[in-house]
């Protein structure tokens, strides 16, 4: 008995076969589409979007599932990755035909793929070269909230460029169209409007200006800051993440020689230029862009495509996996470390790609994101530990960047029974919520909301919150010789201010010398006010010009006292 399998088709009239997400609401076998008419289509999309609010999001962002192409090579590698991604996400194969659908579904059930998330798109354009589906695209964008498609002109491989108005019509995604020639594998950005490439983008376009790419970037991606960088010198791809990965919107990994000679000539000397070069940047926010390196196995000769650079950073991040290139080096389990370290959140999965990486690719080259509908995350390094007797900042990034967000902060003492809902600020892309003097354990979570268009997207942090949330232990003072440590209620006003402030307290008879510490964001000092017998009242107050302790003015942003 053959077993069914579900397909994804592409019609422009479906009836009664697609949920609201455009899958089936069962497994079926479904009749081949007719063709698409791709120039039809690009008639129609050529121009850009026209909404409001056009946002990319970082790989990082929420995910519904991952793309591939089967080609009919290469299936130990594409097994893998439907495998370890289908165990909790979607998988959507796109094969040419209603046999070979049958065939692969049979394959991957024998590999004890998790079927029920698998899905198959059907386009005779597949072939033995359509592999890569980084490259040809399509590139997912949010206009106004609502999820488009552009798709880049690619020039390598016949048939590949329709490819992406498949899934547009799979998905029932609207998709527009751009005659510049660039490459997914040649594109970065980190959800808050700034993105990187290499010098490929210009080299691929010499009949448009820089500007006038960057003017594209701006108008179809929503980008507006495009970084441009040099390639590799003996990568035949000459694509970003052959050497350089965003892991979260301030933090890149960047491959990493031992010496000269383990590189192409120049590779060495380039990489740790870029390394240097990144930690000089800003994001768009004027926050610092951070550098970790991650070794670069030995770059050799050889294999059908003449070259070979073995590359950690050619991985998928898919929500809370990373799938990871793994070569059989001992380097392996330095670079799986190093993304532990950097990503102590995820699940960290080596793949073996040493066949693949012949042919000057790895994970990344042959995987899409199919993105959520609701792409917001919250990044937040978790608050655990807490000197008692203290007003904590709760500090945390909303990505990708929708310009209409709020966000706050519920938190909860040991003793009580309900959350207190306290409202964050946004300085520098940082939002921060203050909490009330705490003395006791607590827990908390974060909420945020945005709102783009018709849309309107919210999530938490813990997702399933109220139901998981931080816990936070507090060290309580102890009482010795009968002196305990005084509580008393301090504020500052204005909130904000420029250019003074004043920040205003009151003592216990038994306290005589206090200072005040004013802190940024990074917990360094900036300045502080020793107050040395206060008045009879014991009623205190400084204040505090923004200057720190070279009476030099500091930074604009979110500041703590103590």
């Amino acid at each position: 008995m053959k077993k069914n399998i579900t397909i994804i088709f592409c019609m422009i009239i479906t009836i009664g076969l697609f949920s609201e997400n455009g899958l089936s609401n069962k497994p079926a076998l479904h009749k081949i589409p007719d063709s698409i008419n791709y120039e039809e289509m690009r008639s129609i999309t050529r121009d850009p979007p026209e909404g409001d609010e056009i946002v990319s999001p970082a790989e990082f962002n929420r995910a519904n599932g991952v793309l591939i192409a089967w080609p009919g090579w290469g299936q130990g590698i594409l097994t893998d990755i439907a495998y370890e991604v289908a165990r909790d996400y979607n998988v959507y194969i796109m094969v040419s035909d209603l046999e070979i659908a049958e065939l692969v579904s049979d394959y991957l059930a024998t590999m004890n793929v998790n079927m029920e998330n698998v899905y198959f798109i059907l386009d005779s354009n597949i072939s033995s070269t359509s592999m890569w589906i980084r490259d040809y695209g399509p590139f997912y964008i949010y206009e106004d909230g609502d999820q488009a498609l552009v798709d880049f002109f690619y020039g390598t491989y016949v048939g590949d460029d329709d490819i992406p108005y498949t899934i547009a019509e799979s998905f029932d995604i609207p998709i527009y169209d751009s005659d510049i020639l660039h490459h997914g594998g040649n594109f970065i950005t980190d959800g808050n409007r700034m993105a990187f490439c290499s010098t490929n983008i210009y080299n691929y376009n010499p009949g448009s200006t820089e500007t006038e790419i960057k003017n594209v970037f701006r108008d179809y991606l929503g980008i507006d800051s495009l970084i441009v960088i040099e390639p590799m010198h003996g990568d035949g791809t000459g694509h970003i993440d052959m050497f350089c990965k965003l892991l979260n919107d301030t933090l890149f990994i960047v491959g990493e020689y031992e010496n000269p000679a383990a590189g192409f000539p120049g590779d060495f000397e380039l990489l740790n230029d870029l390394a240097e070069y990144l930690e000089t940047l800003q994001n768009i926010d004027g926050r610092n862009f951070a550098v970790s390196r991650i070794p670069m196995p030995p770059f050799t000769y050889g294999g059908p495509a003449g070259t070979i650079n073995y590359t950690y950073t050619n991985s998928l991040i898919i929500n809370d996996k990373v799938l990871v290139p793994v070569y059989g080096f001992e380097s392996d389990e330095i670079a799986l470390q190093i993304y532990q370290e950097s990503m102590p959140n995820h699940e960290i999965i080596g793949l073996d790609s040493s066949f693949i990486i012949e042919w000057w690719g790895a994970i990344h080259c042959i995987t899409k994101l199919h993105y959520s509908t609701n792409p917001l995350i919250i990044l937040h390094e978790q608050l655990e530990n807490l000197e008692g007797n203290s007003t904590p900042g709760i500090l945390f990034r909303v990505n990708p960047l929708f310009e209409n967000t709020e966000a706050s902060v519920f938190y909860k003492l040991e003793s009580e029974d309900l959350y207190t809902e306290v409202t964050a600020y946004l300085a520098d892309g940082i939002w921060t919520a203050t909490l009330s003097l705490i003395n006791e354990n607590f827990s908390y979570y974060i909420s945020t909301t945005s709102i783009s268009g018709e849309n309107e997207f919210n999530t938490t942090l813990p997702e399933d919150a109220p139901l998981e949330v931080f816990e936070v232990e507090v060290n309580i003072v102890s009482c010795e010789n009968n002196v305990i440590e005084p509580v008393f209620e301090i504020s500052n006003f204005p909130n904000p201010f420029n250019p003074t402030t004043t920040i205003s307290y009151d003592l216990p008879d038994n306290i005589l010398n206090t200072v005040i510490e004013i802190f940024n964001i990074k917990g360094e000092k900036v300045r502080e006010f020793p107050i040395v017998s206060p008045s009879p009242s014991h009623q205190v107050s400084v204040t505090w010009d923004g200057k720190d302790q070279n009476e030099k003015n500091v930074s604009s942003g979110i500041y703590f006292y103590q």
